[in-house]
């Protein structure tokens, strides 16, 4: 019987730990449910989007002001270069990020980063480097 019980508590600790990590910090709009895979070696999980992709960023709990700027919400190509996009703010809680000028490359991957403590409901929550990653890429659809 104590076994039970201790199996038992071990599992249920162990899944309130796996659904704290695994939640996320904000909700994009138009969200694409089915992933796609890149074939690359390092085998990336992206969204498709179109080159003139806005990204809607919403927190529920307002977004922390003093953090809002290129160093904590940016996008950098697969090559780790920084990426000349345009972020504003429409409220309290909504940001958008415009793409650049001439818009996202075909067949680039790109990754948007989103420090996790401009939500202000996780401020403080996290190591300030810590970062909500989403992976995009514009296909050709000729």
């Amino acid at each position: 019987m104590k076994k039970l019980l201790l199996t038992s508590t071990v599992i249920i600790f162990g899944f309130s730990i796996y659904k704290v990590t695994s939640s996320t910090d904000f909700v994009e709009e138009n969200a694409v449910e089915d992933a796609e895979k890149v074939n690359d070696v390092t085998d990336v999980t992206y969204q498709s989007v179109d080159p003139d992709h806005e990204w809607i960023i919403e927190f529920d709990k307002g977004i922390n002001e003093t953090l809002l700027n290129t160093e904590s919400l940016y996008v950098k190509d697969d090559k780790n270069n920084l990426v000349a996009v345009s972020i504003q703010r429409d409220n309290n809680t909504t940001v958008r990020i415009l793409p650049p000028e001439e818009g996202y490359d075909q067949e680039t991957v790109y990754t948007l980063n989103i420090n996790k403590n401009l939500d202000l409901e996780n401020l403080g929550k996290y190591n300030p480097q810590e970062a909500h990653k989403r992976n995009f890429k514009v296909e050709d659809n000729t």
